[in-house]
């Protein structure tokens, strides 16, 4: 008997299923179906004085680690750079 009532109820949860997808598919409500909004507006441009009064100044750190890390990147950068060149050097010069 339990076994009947189980079986009902997932035979009307199908059936509930079936008719909400026949329903969205007959009003083009579906997700396949539903338009995306796509946008081609420019963006809105920002007056460069009123920016600068929106937005608050970071504050700076009292330690010195952020200009040290600034220079060892940069170090590291410049030698990436001058390895490239000479690369390029190379190749053009075979």
């Amino acid at each position: 008997m339990k076994d009947t009532h189980v079986l009902c109820i997932a035979c009307i949860l199908a059936l509930v299923a079936i008719a909400s997808v026949f329903v969205g598919y007959t009003n083009d409500t579906l997700p396949r179906h539903t338009p995306r909004q796509i946008t081609t507006a420019p963006p809105a441009t920002i007056d460069p004085a009123q920016a600068a009064t929106d937005t608050p100044a970071p504050k700076k750190k009292a330690c010195s680690c952020c200009s040290e890390h600034t220079t060892a990147f940069q170090e590291e950068m410049n030698t990436y750079i001058k390895r490239k060149k000479a690369e390029a050097q190379e190749i053009a010069a075979k």
